[in-house]
């Protein structure tokens, strides 16, 4: 999308070349034609789509050589509602295990496929198998580029002769808001932002100085206002996206401050009521005193109960004894913390200010 969703193309048209081309006004603001070698081709352009002129039929016979297990393909743009008539002889058939197979596929994609598996009639329009003499035929349904295949898959080189009969329906230049044949400069087509604009591609209906080929670049000008509006949209999506995750991660952060009632359940309950008891000045203090003995227990050290922990065990951290009796345990027959049981490395003294 950074370069435009309209790519350049070239075009190769034969004889009886007849396509009718539509790009988004959103996306483009110019069609320019460029004729890349020959004269013939004609460009026009049309607000609605250009009508359909009367059918018209041609003939073509010729002969094929295809080289042992190669192929040979013909493209022809044919529009919707074309008919197309094969019919092939098998020229020079040594034994009766000499076949060519005839095919004919969809566009690129199909052929590229066909070429996989050219014996496989599943990947083809339509199929079939050249011993002696055989024919096919096919009415279009799309507009699109159609591969008429020869495939031989035989040892030799193989001489088929083909005749090849068309019912092309063409479209009509008649009506054209502009018509243009770029035959030395480029054609030029605006496209206006919000309508519709038709490109119609003719080509001559017969050969002309021999040349039965035309080449002619498409190229398409973007219209680079809509991008840079879609470009806005898409940081503005990102950006959106990004607070929104910020805000969710910041909203399941976890919680970790409590916070006690300042009322009893009973005093909420009863609000007018005192609650109040009275309380023993000595059973205070012996409760304080009892804390402060159990404080004072917890500081001491738990093999000696005398001196205050002052060193911890490495590697397991644990502090539960002074110094002298922390180098008596690593030093003994167990050398294992009193509170994990891990083997102890080295016995670290605190100095507590």
């Amino acid at each position: 999308m950074l370069l435009g969703l309209y790519g350049n193309q070239e075009v190769e048209m034969g004889v009886f070349y007849s396509r009718v081309m539509h790009a988004n006004s959103f996306f483009v603001k110019e069609i320019k034609v460029q004729n890349v070698r020959d004269k013939g081709p004609v460009a026009y352009s049309f607000s609605t789509r250009p009508e359909l002129a009367p059918p018209v039929s041609d003939k073509r016979t010729q002969d094929i050589l295809i080289d042992r297990r190669n192929h040979q393909r013909h493209i022809y743009w044919l529009n919707k509602g074309s008919h197309l008539e094969i019919s092939c002889t098998l020229k020079d058939s040594e034994s009766g295990t000499d076949s060519l197979i005839v095919a004919v596929v969809k566009g690129e994609d199909g052929f590229q496929e066909w070429k996989v598996d050219p014996a496989n009639p599943d990947l083809a329009l339509r199929w079939t198998r050249i011993r002696d003499k055989g024919s096919l035929s096919l009415t279009v349904k799309e507009d699109d580029d159609y591969s008429i295949v020869f495939g031989n898959l035989n040892n030799r080189k193989m001489t088929l002769s083909i005749n090849l009969e068309f019912r092309h329906v063409l479209h009509s230049g008649k009506n054209a808001d502009l018509q243009c044949s770029p035959q030395t400069d480029t054609c030029k087509f605006p496209v206006a932002l919000g309508k519709s604009t038709y490109i119609l591609l003719k080509s001559p209906v017969a050969i002309q100085h021999g040349v039965d080929v035309w080449k002619i670049k498409i190229l398409y000008v973007p219209r680079w206002i809509t991008y840079i509006f879609l470009w806005g949209l898409v940081a503005a999506g990102l950006l959106s996206t990004k607070a929104s995750q910020l805000r969710q991660t910041r909203s399941q952060a976890p919680t970790t401050q409590e916070h006690a009632p300042l009322f009893t359940d009973d005093a909420a309950q009863h609000p007018g009521s005192s609650t109040a008891v009275p309380v023993d000045p000595f059973m205070q203090a012996d409760d304080a005193n009892d804390e402060r003995a159990n404080q004072s227990e917890h500081r001491l050290c738990t093999i000696c109960l005398d001196a205050p922990k002052d060193s911890f065990f490495d590697p397991c951290g644990h502090r539960c004894t002074c110094y002298s009796c922390g180098m008596k345990i690593q030093g003994g027959n167990s050398n294992r913390c009193p509170m994990c049981r891990q083997t102890i490395r080295t016995v670290r003294r605190i100095y507590d200010a």
